[in-house]
C-alpha cells in the first residue's frame, strides 16, 4: 500500500512533467481523479468542484461545465439522468426503439436552479429511447441446513434495458 507522502510526490511529479497541473482548493492536496486525467493526459474534470488551473501561463480559478441533470426513479432505483447519457434500468414494457416518457423525477438542475420535488416535481419529464436489451449475468441461490439433507438450488437472470436521454423537460 501506498503512503500518502510517495502519492503526493508523484503526483507532483506528473504534474512538473505535464502542461496542465490542476490543484484541489477544498483539499489543499491533488485530487486521484484529476491525478489520473493528467496522467492519461485527457483531462475530464466534470463535476470535481472548483480547482485552480495551473498552467505555463494561466492561473484561475476552474468553474465546473454547467450540466442540466434530473434525478428519477425507474423500477424501485433512483438514477442521474443527463441529456446523452446511457442508463441501464429495470426492464421496462416498451420494444426497442420506442420513445420513453420518464415522469417520476425527484431533482431538476437546469444549471442555474435545483428543483426538488415534494415527492416529485410537477411536470417535469425525461425522454428517452430504448437503445438495448438485455440480460444480466446469472446469480445462483443456494440455500443449505446443515445436518438435515435440505438443499435448494436456484437461479435468476435479470432482464434490463438501456435507455438513451434525449430531453429533459423541465414543465411548469
Amino acid at each position: 500500500m501506498r503512503s500518502h507522502a510517495l502519492y503526493t510526490e508523484r503526483a507532483k511529479r506528473q504534474v512538473a512533467e505535464s502542461d496542465l497541473g490542476v490543484f484541489h482548493s477544498r483539499t489543499m492536496g491533488f485530487d486521484k481523479f484529476i491525478d489520473l486525467a493528467i496522467m492519461t493526459r485527457q483531462p475530464n474534470l466534470q463535476g470535481v468542484g472548483s480547482c485552480f488551473v495551473l498552467g505555463p501561463m494561466t492561473i484561475g480559478l476552474w468553474i465546473r461545465e454547467e450540466n442540466v441533470y434530473a434525478v428519477i426513479k425507474s423500477g424501485g432505483h433512483q438514477y442521474k439522468a443527463s441529456v446523452g447519457s446511457d442508463l441501464i434500468v429495470e426492464r421496462l414494457p416498451y420494444p426497442v426503439g420506442a420513445q420513453v416518457e420518464l415522469d417520476q423525477v425527484y431533482l431538476l438542475d437546469d444549471g442555474e436552479h435545483v428543483l426538488v420535488g415534494q415527492p416529485t416535481v410537477e411536470g417535469a419529464v425525461v425522454r428517452a429511447t430504448v437503445m438495448d436489451e438485455f440480460r444480466g449475468p446469472k446469480i445462483r441461490i443456494f440455500k443449505y441446513r446443515p445436518k438435515e439433507r435440505y438443499r435448494r438450488r436456484q437461479g435468476h437472470r435479470q432482464t434490463y434495458m438501456r435507455l438513451r436521454v434525449d430531453d429533459i423537460v423541465k414543465g411548469a
